[in-house]
């Protein structure tokens, strides 16, 4: 048989996303210390002691970034289930006492002192992979209920409900978004998608008009009061979102200037879920539109990738990540501009938090090994080439063409000639 010479397409890194990247981190750590001084000055604690952590973790993603560039998004396929139950036990493991850390009535993180780890913050990166790899055999899986978008539904739910518990309602409503919407780039039927969201808001609503009746929610129900009527609220549950609408509209279209916010000094940790409030008051409409279109090339450049992927498990794991770093930018954007009610989650790459800003800076890792081998594994697609051209030989040979050299171990087809012969 004829020697078979194929070439796997590897790409360059793409410097562009790279450069965005370490752009984006860079003025996330200078806002941080921005927004953070006034409250370490209220509460007599060192004015670097944020930034400094925020430079460290950042320092610490940069090189697991640059990691997860290198190290081959394929082999993640292997792990996926894997780190979909470690999250579930980590996840349990924030209810333990002497394990998990309870920080303003929130079971959120475990560690030990100023270690801290989120694990609901791996949660979205490893629903995203579970599911790229449960749907990543063919579409026509996605047809069957069960054998497609169940299995996903099932982690979804597991995730979603301790995360709910913490209580993190922010991240809950992450880890659903960028699951269905995952199961939705892997090509879930329209009939279940929408029987899938109807049976979500069913639940959802059962459970916090229950809660409501046993007068269990009040936390919940003041945050959505707050979003009704801000102002009547602003001294209670919308202080926060009162304060951030202030800040966006006293920034006008070129802002107060950098260090000059005052809503800051009212702003409860005002550096972290509330920073585009301070980046609106003291950048403008400009600075605002800046740090947004920056992030959303981030993720344009993200789904350009996925598109261009012929290997359906990284095009569905670039899509899931893609989605997961402009949904968090959405949603926090919408809860600083009182769009929707008020829920903790960081802006992307800017607000200060170590779990955050590391998972998300790996999540870039990972598109930038995809974006340089579009086709997968290499070994996987010569061993498919080469089968490819086995078969396509063996059928010109079958058909008579003896225009390749014919292998030893086939016999000539026995004609009319050679058997009165």
């Amino acid at each position: 048989m004829s020697t078979v010479t194929t070439e796997h397409e590897v790409r360059k890194l793409d410097i562009v996303l790279l450069a965005l990247t370490l752009v984006l981190t860079a003025i996330g750590i200078l806002l941080v210390y921005d927004a953070s001084y006034p409250f370490a000055l209220a509460h007599q604690i060192p004015q670097t002691k944020f930034v400094g952590q925020q430079a460290m973790y950042g320092a610490v993603g940069i090189l697991f970034m640059l990691i997860a560039s290198r190290y081959p998004y394929w082999k993640w396929r292997s792990v996926a289930t894997a780190g979909l139950f470690g999250c579930v036990i980590a996840l349990v493991l924030v209810f333990v006492p002497h394990v998990g850390i309870v920080a303003k009535g929130a079971n959120r993180w475990i560690g030990h002192g100023s270690f801290r780890l989120q694990p609901s913050e791996f949660a979205k990166l490893f629903i995203v992979l579970y599911i790229s790899r449960s749907c990543a055999g063919s579409v026509r899986i996605m047809k069957s209920f069960l054998a497609g978008p169940g299995p996903g539904l099932l982690a979804i739910a597991s995730l979603a409900l301790l995360t709910a518990k913490e209580p993190d309602l922010g991240t809950s409503l992450l880890i659903v978004g960028t699951g269905i919407a995952t199961l939705f780039f892997a090509g879930m039927q329209w009939r279940h998608l929408v029987a899938v969201v109807c049976c979500v808001l069913i639940l959802v609503g059962g459970a916090f008009a229950v809660k409501t009746v046993h007068g269990h929610n009040s936390y919940q129900l003041g945050r959505i009061m707050a979003f009704v009527n801000p102002e009547k609220e602003k001294q209670g549950d919308g202080f926060q979102v009162y304060h951030s609408t202030i800040a966006l509209g006293t920034g006008g279209l070129t802002g107060v200037g950098i260090g000059n916010s005052r809503e800051k000094l009212d702003l409860p940790e005002a550096y972290t879920d509330f920073i585009f409030a301070v980046i609106g008051e003291e950048g403008g409409l400009i600075g605002s539109l800046t740090i947004l279109g920056l992030i959303c090339f981030i993720v344009t450049r993200g789904m350009h990738i996925a598109c261009v992927t012929r290997d359906r498990f990284g095009s569905l794991l670039a899509a899931g990540i893609s989605f997961c770093i402009g949904f968090q930018a959405l949603v926090n954007v919408g809860v600083v501009s009182a769009s929707i009610p008020a829920t903790g989650v960081p802006l992307p790459f800017i607000s200060y938090g170590g779990s955050s800003l590391l998972l998300t800076l790996v999540m870039v890792g990972m598109l930038l090994n995809i974006g340089q081998y579009p086709d997968g594994d290499p070994a996987i697609v010569q061993e498919k080439k080469e089968q490819t051209s086995e078969r396509q030989f063996n059928k010109r040979w079958r058909m008579g063409d003896d225009s390749d050299e014919l292998p030893t171990t086939v016999r000539p087809r026995r004609t009319k000639r050679t058997a009165a012969l």
